[in-house]
């Protein structure tokens, strides 16, 4: 959908941004065909995305004022090496169930989530008759950065979109089923056009032997439906690229292996200028990514103008209803439970209070005299003979205990810190000193867990 003003302006600056320079031309509509006032080119960085976006802004200020161009508004068309792109059948769906359909074949394509992409449409049919779209996307950190640059550069975009996409550019071509391979600084674009319209574009960069273009070329043709491949038989090259050997080699090679011949276009049009054309004067380029901007009550009323919609919002309605009635018996509840509460608010006080009193004096009632219990332990595992005997006892909250004490020998010592390793009731021991003069000291220390009646 384009999201073009209802005024469209009488002129405007379309912009060809390319892999390694952005040209423009200042396009005017003067009666019934648009004049170029002026033109010029921006030399641009390997990675403009790697750039800080007020240095190309910079570099195109300068560009258009050293042109004189005043004009504000423009118009972008981005290089197909930058988007992903798809093709998809359409089945027989209403049109509400129709976006779900082209979402879930978008996720399925592209390699991003749909929140991180700006996707733009474009519908088609086939020599079948058979309805499908053809759909390409831009990542929105790109499309966020470029706006940046458009915004700093003093310009106000009108719209995003890919100028080959576009009917002049596609009637430029004289034909209405062919392959279009142009020539890049990185390598090529490979377009195809089936009926009159764009259904592939895709950046052959990493071919730079005739063998791999040929075979990048066939590979891509062999993605299209059987009745697009039958009806392209033909390759469109511009002049420049013509002359290079790799192109001309690659092409000899397809027609020898598939029959495909190739034609010289007599005059390369300039992109910006077919872009301007199809703004200003139409028809409209299907390929758009600048999102239409509708106003809220708009919205509203595109949402629920169908029958089906208009149910839902009476049982919207019904829903909210509900929940109003749920939310006062709520507060009814609540007020009701508060006085219940103030009711018993002072006896509740004074159970708590006593509450506190037993836990504070429940241990003097304790007839399982614990720590006589834990002494008695550690008691037994000492030797009979008197072999073991203790220093320091220190008995804490939560049943730790700290020992320390002499043995005769390592080996009673030993035997002692082994029946209490071997005690159900003995959490956690840990020896903290052996040393072994004439006498050998030890200290340890383990947590008491009394066993339950």
């Amino acid at each position: 959908m384009m999201a073009w003003k209802k005024n469209k302006p009488s002129s405007l600056l379309s912009m060809e941004w390319g892999y390694a320079q952005l040209h423009f031309e200042w396009v005017k509509k003067n009666g019934g065909k648009p004049r170029c006032m002026a033109r010029g080119s921006v030399a641009l960085p390997e990675n403009p995305f790697q750039e800080p976006p007020e240095v190309i802004a910079r570099a195109i200020r300068q560009a258009l004022d050293q042109a004189q161009v005043t004009e504000k508004h423009c118009i972008v068309s981005l290089p197909v090496g930058w988007l992903f792109s798809c093709r998809t059948e359409l089945p027989e769906l209403e049109q509400e169930d129709l976006q779900s359909f082209l979402d879930t074949q978008a996720e399925r394509e592209f390699p991003l989530p749909l929140d991180g992409l700006q996707i733009a449409q474009a519908p088609f049919q086939d020599h079948l008759e058979e309805s499908h779209r053809f759909m390409m996307a831009l990542p929105t950190q790109r499309f966020d950065l470029l706006n940046e640059v458009m915004e700093r550069a003093g310009l106000k975009p009108l719209s995003w979109s890919v100028a080959q996409a576009g009917p002049s550019f596609l009637q430029s071509l004289g034909v209405q089923d062919a392959l279009c391979l142009l020539s890049t600084p990185m390598g090529y674009d490979l377009l195809a056009v089936s009926g009159g319209a764009l259904v592939m574009g895709r950046s052959l960069s990493e071919s730079n032997q005739p063998q791999q273009l040929a075979r990048e070329i066939k590979i891509s043709l062999g993605e299209l439906s059987v009745e697009m491949q039958r009806s392209i038989s033909t390759c469109l090259i511009p002049l420049q690229a013509s002359q290079e050997g790799v192109a001309q080699e690659a092409l000899v090679q397809l027609q020898e292996r598939m029959g495909m011949s190739h034609r010289i276009l007599s005059g390369e049009p300039s992109l910006a200028y077919c872009l301007a054309c199809d703004f200003l004067v139409g028809p409209a380029n299907p390929i758009e990514f600048l999102p239409p901007q509708v106003s809220a009550l708009e919205a509203w009323n595109r949402k629920f103008d169908s029958g089906r919609h208009k149910w839902v919002g009476g049982g919207l309605a019904v829903a909210i209803l509900l929940i109003s009635l749920i939310f006062f018996w709520q507060g009814q509840t609540l007020e009701a439970l508060e006085n219940q509460w103030a009711v018993m608010e002072e006896p509740v006080e004074e159970l708590e209070t006593l509450q506190e009193r037993i836990r504070l004096y429940r241990s003097w009632y304790d007839q399982s005299i614990p720590t006589l219990q834990l002494i008695e332990h550690l008691t037994e595992a000492f030797p009979e003979e008197g072999e073991v005997w203790v220093k320091e006892l220190d008995i804490r909250e939560n049943g730790q205990v700290s020992c320390s004490g002499f043995a005769t020998s390592n080996r009673a010592w030993l035997d002692m810190l082994e029946k209490l390793r071997g005690s159900s009731q003995v959490k956690d021991l840990t020896v903290d000193q052996v040393r072994d003069d004439r006498q050998t000291q030890f200290s340890f220390r383990y947590r008491w867990e009394a066993s339950q009646p």
